[in-house]
């Protein structure tokens, strides 16, 4: 069988890693607020699968960018706002109203704004559209004014070197740019390791699991439990790196499925998942906050705000497709 097309990762499967992440998201926000398994291994495994989901979405989204600019070159990046930019954000436009809506009375100016611009948002969990809001003007900022390829990859390396650290220090989210380069880098090169992962498939995907696994063990018996001290080094090690290696792994696991016809990433239940993810994730933090402490049992709010949230993610993504087709239709896309 040719290799993925010498894709890295195919559209359909970036898809459905996709609708796996907006699950995984949805569990881990889940967990959080009903304290369902919480003080065990799993209950820890949950609270910590928002940071590796966002990170392999982050990354794809990154590859993405920079595969649809190599594919349709210059050309993208002068329709980059128009097509790619604006939409989104006017979906994230429709989700701010929803939750002004909700959140009217307990609503500031400054939240307001911020949520407009930078700095928070009123929608919960919103701090994702921001960050990604900002790696789009950047990309496009950077691909549309300079030509020269040399240029542009320290231009990329300097921005997100200054926002690590900037982040860390103002105590934002830092690790996600790590995942986002890391998916322009790896987009950059990904014939080759395409190639890379083929040969040596299932080899990768053990050892970016036990790479994975064990500084997931290093975290919550250190980090949360308290057995041993872990420094700020090594905690951002731990943290960056087992990113790193869940990106790795879904990447070998997806080369293995293909190889071997195994429809455990695209399967018509994933793919709804990934159809409707950005209702999903918009919707959840308003569903799961509506729900709050309205039941007594930890099962029954985790499996109840579960499935409010994936009904009322029906009629807000047929909204924002509609939306997004009037958007197409005034503007002749």
């Amino acid at each position: 069988m040719e290799s993925m097309k010498n894709e890295l990762i195919t559209k359909e499967y970036s898809s459905g890693i996709k609708g796996w992440m907006c699950i995984g998201v949805l569990l881990h926000h889940l967990s959080m607020f009903s304290g369902l398994f919480a003080s065990t291994y799993f209950g820890h495994f949950l609270n910590l699968l928002g940071s590796w989901t966002v990170g392999v979405f982050l990354f794809l989204s990154g590859y993405g960018l920079f595969c649809s600019y190599s594919q349709k070159g210059d050309s993208y990046i002068r329709g980059f706002l128009k097509h790619r930019f604006l939409p989104l954000y006017i979906s994230y436009l429709v989700g701010v109203l929803i939750y002004l809506i909700y959140d009217f009375k307990t609503l500031t100016p400054l939240k307001l704004l911020t949520s407009l611009t930078w700095g928070g948002t009123i929608i919960s969990f919103g701090w994702f559209f921001q960050f990604l809001f900002l790696m789009y003007l950047v990309f496009w900022a950077v691909f549309r004014f300079c030509g020269n390829r040399i240029a542009r990859s320290i231009i990329l390396g300097v921005f997100f070197t200054v926002y690590l650290f900037g982040a860390h220090l103002l105590g934002a989210h830092d690790v996600p740019v790590v995942c986002f380069a890391c998916g322009i880098i790896m987009g950059v090169y990904r014939d080759r390791l395409s190639r890379f992962f083929d040969r040596h498939t299932l080899i990768l995907a053990a050892v970016f699991f036990a790479i994975f696994f064990s500084l997931y063990l290093v975290y919550v018996n250190g980090v949360i439990i308290g057995k041993f001290p872990v420094g700020y080094v090594l905690l951002s090690s731990v943290i960056g790196i087992s990113d790193l290696a869940i990106i790795g792994f879904v990447i070998s696991v997806s080369h293995f499925c293909l190889k071997k016809n195994i429809p455990l990433i695209v399967n018509p239940v994933i793919a709804w998942f990934a159809e409707f993810s950005l209702a999903i994730y918009m919707i959840q933090g308003l569903c799961i906050r509506f729900l709050y402490e309205r039941f007594e049992s930890s099962l029954v709010y985790f499996f109840a705000a579960f499935f409010l949230t994936l009904v009322a993610s029906i009629p807000l993504h047929y909204l924002l497709k509609l939306i997004n087709s009037g958007y197409r239709k005034l503007f002749r896309l």
